[in-house]
């Protein structure tokens, strides 16, 4: 009898912080979700190619 092969699922989550819509405190509510993380470094110097504006701060 064959067994059929499971589907691997991910419980991998991409988001975007913006600087005035996050708490002071985000590292540490981040931390205590105990759930691992990796947070980019600021970006406040991408350019919207549409309107040559710059994008607001955010992370990945």
């Amino acid at each position: 009898m064959k067994q059929k092969k499971r589907e691997q699922r991910s419980n991998k989550w991409a988001f975007l912080i913006y600087q005035e819509s996050v708490p002071e405190d985000y590292l540490n509510l981040l931390e205590e979700l105990h759930v691992p993380f990796i947070l980019s470094p600021w970006h406040d110097k991408d350019v919207n190619r549409t309107t040559g504006e710059f994008k607001k701060p955010h992370k990945h």
